[in-house]
């Protein structure tokens, strides 16, 4: 997932956008579910934060939406099968994640963009 959002942000000049800017993003507790996954971020070394969403397409996880600063509503990770959640699913991983944050879970260090395709 840091790897994707490293792609993101190197290869798509709106990605850094959805992430305030920021170049280095950590990522912290992450609920996966099936295809689908919700993960906190914050800026490496700065105080930018917030929660991205993932759908695992093509062998690899890839950015779905992402928040600044507010967790992301069940509703922002729905998207249509095969790709992402269903509302029951979308649901489940915003509450998983919700129970991560209160165990205090640490943050990995930003990676670097992988080789293209």
């Amino acid at each position: 997932m840091a790897v994707s959002v490293a792609d993101c942000i190197h290869d798509e000049p709106n990605c850094a956008r959805h992430f305030g800017g920021a170049a280095a993003i950590q990522i912290g507790a992450a609920a996966i579910e099936g295809g689908a996954a919700i993960a906190d971020w914050h800026e490496a070394g700065g105080s930018r934060h917030g929660q991205v969403g993932f759908f695992h397409a093509c062998d690899r996880w890839n950015v779905g939406p992402v928040s600044n600063g507010i967790p992301l509503r069940p509703d922002q990770l729905v998207m249509d099968p095969p790709w992402g959640s269903t509302k029951v699913t979308a649901r489940r991983l915003v509450a998983e994640l919700a129970e991560l944050e209160s165990q205090h879970v640490g943050f990995l260090k930003p990676a670097r963009p992988g080789p293209d395709c």
